[in-house]
Order: structure tokens, then C-alpha cells, then sequence
């Protein structure tokens, strides 16, 4: 009965330190990868009535670029963790060649959201994401007739998919998020390391 009552004690501190130090943990994580703005040509064509009736300018649009994610979080249980971070997530650029002028938006924020963590195969996870993206967006617009420049922010939700792989402490990281900037979207998808700390 000791015996038995001994193994079963020393399995629970076993088991709950394993657990602790692959669960229960503080992580940091990086990524780099492309960002898509959700926005066709057609969408950002622009209508001008110079007094002799309106012109529609049709726009030449680059809608992908760079983006880089940094995040810090805890992962307080195997299945759960919350994060807050940052995201740059590149610049629209477009030119309005019968106007001659171009232009770019530039878009980054903090972000706060959890993840839903789901072992899959061995070193394999994948994972959920959803949460909140604290957005600034600066415009700027360049003609003839000088530069011109505009601001706005907000708050809006983002959600994404992707999966963990690696040895207990650093994994590789790779991810496609949607994030929701006001009315339009813009799609990242990419990738990097995640690092955990355990937490005993």
C-alpha cells in the first residue's frame, strides 16, 4: 500500500514538473513575412470633377509587402496562451499615371489576442489565433502641386491559423493572419521562431 501510495505521489510531482516545463511558460516570438492588402485597382481608382465634369483616374496599385511580427505571451495551460505584440505590416503603393501622383499607406499596431494550441504529431502543433489589432495608418500623396499627408487609427479583430515545430524550448513558427483594418483586410502570411521560457 506505501508503495503503491509512494509511486502515485512521485508520479504527480513528476508528471506536474514535466508539465510545468513544457506548458507553463513565458515565449517570445518573431516573424517575417509578405503582406497582401485586400484592395484591387478598381477599389482605389479615383473620381475628380476639375469643373469641367468628374475624371476617373485609374490606379496602379502594389499591394504586397514586407511584414514583421514580434510578440511576448504565456502559455499558462498545454492548449492555451495569450500574447501581445506588434506588427508592421508594410505599405500599399499606388501610382495614378493620367494624374501623375503616387501614393502609400503605411500600416502597423500592437496587438492582444490568445491562442488555441493542438498537439498534432510528436514535435508538431498547430494553433488558432484571435484577438484585437490596435491599428495606425499614415497616407501619404505626392503630385505636382506638392505632398500631402493624412492619419487615422483604430481598433478592430484579427484571427489566424498556423502550426509550431521543434524541440521543447525553440520552435519554428509559421502562420497566415487576416487582420481587419476598418472596412478593408490585409493577409500576412509568414513565419520565423518562437522561443519558451519555462516557468517552474
Amino acid at each position: 500500500m506505501k508503495r503503491h501510495l509512494l509511486g502515485a505521489a512521485l508520479a504527480v510531482v513528476c508528471s506536474s514538473s514535466f508539465a510545468s516545463g513544457l506548458y507553463q511558460s513565458i515565449f517570445v516570438a518573431a516573424e517575417i513575412g509578405q503582406a497582401d492588402y485586400d484592395v484591387s485597382n478598381s477599389d482605389l481608382a479615383l473620381a475628380i470633377d476639375d469643373g469641367s465634369g468628374p475624371m476617373v483616374y485609374t490606379a496602379d496599385a502594389d499591394t504586397r509587402d514586407t511584414a514583421k511580427l514580434f510578440s511576448i505571451g504565456f502559455r499558462p495551460f498545454r492548449n492555451i496562451a495569450f500574447d501581445v505584440g506588434y506588427a508592421d505590416l508594410g505599405s500599399l503603393a499606388v501610382n495614378y499615371p493620367g494624374l501623375g501622383a503616387r501614393a502609400s499607406l503605411d500600416v502597423d499596431g500592437f496587438t492582444v489576442g490568445g491562442d488555441i494550441l493542438l498537439p498534432a504529431y510528436r514535435q508538431l502543433s498547430l494553433f488558432a489565433r484571435v484577438g484585437l489589432f490596435h491599428w495606425n495608418a499614415d497616407a501619404t500623396a505626392h503630385t505636382d502641386y506638392g505632398v500631402g499627408r493624412d492619419s487615422d487609427d483604430g481598433n478592430d479583430p484579427y484571427i489566424g491559423a498556423g502550426f509550431l515545430f521543434g524541440w521543447d524550448k525553440l520552435k519554428f513558427r509559421a502562420s497566415y493572419t487576416r487582420y481587419a483594418v476598418d472596412d478593408d483586410h490585409i493577409n500576412v502570411a509568414s513565419a520565423g521562431l518562437q522561443y519558451f521560457f519555462p516557468v517552474h
